[in-house]
């Protein structure tokens, strides 16, 4: 098989690495077959033809890494000469106004460094002290002015200021405007309820302080809601309403609640509209949307009672009030004997996860390699369907796809975990996974 120019140099480097196992393991079972004063035939000369032509492709593709790590040497070293001139025209300038000279005209380095360009101590590069591991706050006592920490934002990628960023227990930094978007979108999505970060709570009161007033108090009240149990939420039985009433008490008597917007009557027992002197109903509304769901299929989550639709993956479900449940018979996750899969998701979502390893043109450019991998794929997801216990691990992967959890495209980017196989947009590996 020739190499595809069209493949992209992860999948070229995976296809080459495959194909060559496979080569090993041919020559290992033909060892001692032949005798040696017979001549090769056209199988061995085709085979040691395709075995120089990949060993060709890793020492182009590990020359050429080689050659990126040179260039991203001297752009290092660029920016740490440039922070180091920045540093000696401050001196300079310093040195004049003290003595009461005539202050130098600003030179380019420093004008870079007032814009953020180059924002380092002398000699050292700011991409390795604060992207992933930021050091604690240097200052300079040049001209008065408090030199600023540039880390790099989990999101965007984008350099921040100290004073403008959310860090969260995992490490990661949120800036302003990713942390205001997270706000948003959990406003809206109570699946990324509560604030995290790969699984751990962000701080709020960190949170808070980046929002303006208005978006405090929604986020304030939104917060109140969806820290009650989803069963004992009461809304405003007014459907152009629906605004949150409170927590209910299930032991409680019954009660009437007043909508503080609408003024409408909700009772605190059946959540439906005020009915003084009669027996809660049933409420023929919500029961023609559970028939529904039975001749559809649908499952109730047990937590929230919400209705869910399995549309991929397995018949593990993680409901947007963070219940995990069976799809097959509701109940709690691993409390029961049901399948995990239905065999055509389980072949379509190995298929995925190859293609998400390998690229999507090891399809056709290297179809025996992706047989063999799906079906390999197919009995690690039959029992371990996704990387829950110990948590993804996360790489980027350029090109665009569609995130497995939220079924965004994105044009740029996903996040690939190297254990899974899974594909996700930041937002969901991050915040909502």
């Amino acid at each position: 098989m020739a190499a595809n120019p069209d493949l992209d140099r992860v999948t070229a480097r995976l296809v080459a690495e495959l194909a060559l196992e496979d080569l090993a393991a041919i020559n290992g079972r033909r060892k001692g077959k032949a005798r040696e004063d017979v001549p090769p035939t056209d199988e061995d000369v085709a085979m040691a033809e395709q075995l120089l032509i990949y060993e060709a492709m890793l020492q182009a593709m590990d020359d050429f890494r080689f050659a990126e790590s040179l260039d991203d040497a001297l752009e290092a070293d660029a920016r740490v000469l440039a922070a180091e001139q920045a540093a000696m025209d401050d001196r300079r300038f310093a040195e004049a106004l003290a003595n009461g000279h005539d202050l130098p005209h600003r030179s380019r380095a420093q004008e870079l460094a007032e814009q953020g360009c180059v924002e380092v101590e002398p000699g050292t590069d700011a991409r390795s002290t604060g992207a992933t591991n930021p050091a604690t706050p240097s200052t300079s006592n040049l001209g008065g002015k408090t030199d600023r920490v540039i880390i790099e934002c989990i999101v965007c990628m984008d350099d921040i200021a100290t004073q403008q960023r959310v860090q969260g227990p995992c490490g990661h930094f949120y800036c302003r405007g990713c942390t205001r978007q997270l706000v948003t979108a959990a406003l809206q999505d109570e699946s990324l309820w509560p604030l995290r970060c790969d699984n751990r709570p962000l701080p709020i009161p960190a949170i808070r302080a980046l929002l303006d007033s208005a978006t405090q108090r929604t986020f304030d009240a939104k917060s109140a809601e969806l820290g009650t149990p989803a069963t004992r939420r009461l809304y405003c039985p007014n459907a152009t309403c629906s605004h949150f009433l409170g927590a209910t008490d299930p032991d409680g008597p019954r009660a009437d609640v007043r909508c503080p917007r609408c003024s409408a009557l909700a009772c605190s027992c059946c959540k439906e509209s005020a009915h003084p002197g009669a027996a809660c109903g049933e409420n023929q509304a919500a029961e023609a949307v559970r028939a529904l769901a039975r001749a559809s299929g649908w499952q109730t989550c047990p937590e929230c009672k919400n209705i869910v639709e399995l549309s991929q993956g397995c018949f593990h479900m993680t409901c947007r009030c963070r219940a995990q449940f069976c799809y097959l018979c509701a109940a709690r996750w691993k409390n029961c004997r049901c399948r995990q899969w239905d065999e055509d998701r389980l072949l379509d979502t190995a298929q995925l996860r190859v293609e998400n390893e390998l690229g999507a043109g090891a399809r056709q450019a290297a179809p025996n390699i992706f047989r063999e991998r799906v079906a390999q794929r197919v009995e690690r997801l039959r029992y371990n369907h996704d990387c829950n216990a110990d948590g993804h691990r996360w790489r980027v992967r350029s090109g665009g796809g569609t995130c497995e959890s939220c079924s965004h495209y994105l044009d740029r980017y996903l996040l690939f975990c190297k254990d899974c196989a899974m594909a996700a947009c930041v937002r969901c590996a991050r915040n909502r996974l």
